[in-house]
């Protein structure tokens, strides 16, 4: 026969197909490259047809399993060279699987029964089947290779991911042994090309660090770049990915640039306060390297924390835009020549001036209802503050303008003034008002007497009580009527506030901001339940038995006519102070007659969240815990401005 064909096709071919035949070893490679266990005939028909239509054979069943892989084995080097990459990928698969299916001893037998036609001697031992079968894995991975190496790089990329991807249930399962050498020499291939784009992605990264103290706008664009080489790198990693994700490993030099670009963005967020770069470069991570699952995970830490770093920028820019439209209002004020009175984010308004919020230390406000004999005469308003170079005072006759313009001032000034002096008892300053000193544990009173030199008392708070009395607030030693100290609401006019110290007021515009986050909710309750509420006709009310309780109005002066006139402050400046749970730490109560300073043991603690701003009655805003549980108050002081300094 070999002799025969040598007539039709190369002589020393033949010759070697001859002794291949005549010798068992390489007899046995050449049975196990052919169709084992399928019929002549049949044989020759398969292979006619793959001739003819090499795609048909990819379906052909019924095989033994070696025969089936030899035959599409043979059908890969007949491919179209415009056959879809998909459609070639799921060929690939295929033919992975039908190989991975291939059992030693269905080849000895289907091997054995051909031999025993042609009178061959039988093998006898499984382990030379399995050496073949090795030798025949490497020459379909060779087939594999020489198949993808005739494609052009986009398209031997897309054929290999998606050849992976379907083998593999995306990385989910364990694929076959084939896909997995395939991959292999496919990294091999691609290893320069990797490591040239990572050096370029660790390049970018290291310009958008530098570039990102210029502002977003200078990082953008390199980030433009970057994400652009990141996706290349990742398209040509994929198939690497997965398969190393489907084998429980994970491929290392997709770690390195995952953890690199990851670092990027966290500098961009804690560093330079990029919210929205570090939610673009988390985004962009998750999207590239959802295949290692270590890396994923922490990429899924970080999306949550920056998601919620997102939904409190959102919150803090509601909440800075609802502050910026309650600390806006606007009036005339004057009955002939009119002045524009007006309050904004950028500062107070008032006859041509602009005064910035930040630079305000002291506010104070007042109403005073006059009467002759019983006889109500008219209401005259008054709105003062200061600065540390000037102050200005601000007569009112339109109840409606003076309530609206206190409504803007609680919230755009006073908050961080509350905020400035609790910072200075925390810190261990000294607040004066009056001939009173205030610390966060402490007040120093004066001990009146008849003969000799009067002296300085320190009391802790437990030891001493407040009340009003003669148009000035008093805090007394119980035991001692004689040990007090005194602070007018009427005669310290031209007194002023001082900031604990020059920083606090550097910080004030920052405190502020930090505050509304946590406060709005709490200014706009105070506002809307507390001044809102301070109409002079309630202020009216219960003066009566108030006096009866208290004694002597605090305001009440004469008018020119020798009647007494009905006076009412309303306010002062702002000094938080809050009571202790229980009532002995308690120092001081709701005011029924006049303003009223309380100051109480541990007053930096929890200042502000438990309570809830309930009105404004005389001169005080009076607080009481969010839990209805008894009456926590924080009450703010004097008609007119009292000193506070911090030694």
């Amino acid at each position: 026969m070999a002799e025969e064909r040598s007539l039709h096709i190369d002589h020393d071919l033949c010759q070697k197909a001859r002794s291949d035949l005549t010798n068992p070893r390489a007899r046995l490679s050449a049975e196990m490259a052919w169709m084992p266990g399928v019929a002549p005939s049949a044989a020759e028909k398969l292979v006619k047809i793959l001739s003819d239509n090499p795609v048909f054979t990819r379906s052909v069943d019924r095989l033994p399993e070696l025969a089936r892989a030899n035959l599409m084995a043979a059908a890969f080097e007949l491919v179209d060279e415009y056959e879809p990459a998909e459609s070639i990928a799921e060929f690939i698969r295929d033919f992975a699987w039908v190989v991975e299916t291939i059992d030693a001893s269905d080849v000895m037998r289907d091997v054995n029964e051909d031999r025993a036609v042609s009178g061959f001697p039988e093998v006898r031992e499984v382990e030379t089947i399995e050496e073949e079968l090795a030798s025949r894995r490497k020459v379909y991975k060779s087939v594999l290779k020489n198949l993808l190496d005739t494609m052009d790089p986009n398209k031997l990329v897309e054929t290999m991911t998606d050849a992976v991807s379907v083998a593999t249930d995306d990385g989910e399962d364990q694929g076959p042994a084939l896909i997995d050498e395939l991959v292999d020499a496919y990294e091999v291939e691609t290893q320069a090309f990797l490591q040239k784009e990572s050096e370029n992605i660790s390049k970018l990264v290291e310009s958008a660090r530098v570039a990102a103290p210029q502002g977003e706008r200078a990082v953008a664009p390199i980030l433009d770049k970057l994400e652009k080489v990141a996706r290349n790198w990742d398209r040509v990693a994929q198939p690497i990915q997965l398969s190393a994700k489907s084998r429980g490993i994970q491929h290392p030099h997709s770690r390195e640039v995952a953890y690199d670009l990851r670092s990027l963005g966290i500098d961009l967020n804690n560093k330079h306060d990029m919210l929205g770069q570090a939610h673009r470069m988390t985004g962009l991570l998750q999207e590239l390297f959802a295949e290692l699952p270590e890396v994923a995970e922490r990429l899924g830490e970080d999306a949550e924390a920056i998601a919620g770093l997102r939904r409190q920028a959102q919150e803090k820019e509601k909440n800075n835009a609802k502050w910026a439209r309650d600390v806006t209002f606007s009036a005339e004020v004057g009955l002939v020549f009119k002045d524009e009175l007006s309050i904004s984010p950028k500062g107070i308004q008032w006859k041509g001036a602009t005064y910035p919020l930040e630079s305000i230390t002291a506010v104070r406000w007042g109403a005073v209802r006059n009467s002759v004999n019983g006889i109500p005469t008219g209401t005259d308003y008054t709105i003062a503050f200061a600065n540390n170079r000037s102050s200005q005072t601000i007569e009112l006759k339109k109840e409606s303008t003076y309530s609206g313009f206190l409504e803007a001032l609680w919230r755009a000034v006073c908050v961080r003034l509350i905020f400035d002096m609790v910072s200075a008892l925390e810190e261990g300053g000294v607040l004066e008002f009056g001939d009173i000193k205030v610390t966060d544990d402490s007040v120093t009173l004066t001990k009146h007497k008849l003969l000799g030199a009067n002296e300085k008392v320190r009391l802790g708070w437990h030891d001493v009580h407040v009340w009003s009395a003669n148009g000035s607030f008093v805090i007394g030693k119980q035991d001692d009527k004689k040990t007090y100290g005194s602070a007018s609401y009427i005669r310290l006019e031209h007194s002023h506030f001082r900031a604990c110290r020059p920083r606090r007021l550097q910080e004030g515009r920052a405190q502020t901001q930090r505050l509304h986050q946590g406060l709005t909710g709490y200014g706009e309750r105070q506002g809307q339940e507390g001044i809102r509420r301070a109409r002079l006709d309630g202020l009216g009310r219960g003066s009566a038995q108030a006096e009866a309780r208290s004694g002597p109005d605090p305001g009440t002066s004469s008018t020119a006519g020798g009647a007494p006139a009905e006076r009412r402050a309303q306010a002062g400046l702002f000094t938080p102070e809050a009571f202790g749970r229980r009532r002995r730490q308690m120092v001081g109560h709701r005011n029924r007659s006049g303003g009223s300073v309380l100051l109480a043991r541990g007053l930096r603690q929890k200042i502000f969240r438990p309570f809830r701003a309930d009105s404004l009655i005389f001169g005080a805003i009076v607080f009481r815990s969010s839990s209805g549980s008894g009456c926590s108050a924080c009450i703010y002081s004097a008609r007119l401005r009292s000193r506070a300094r911090a030694c």
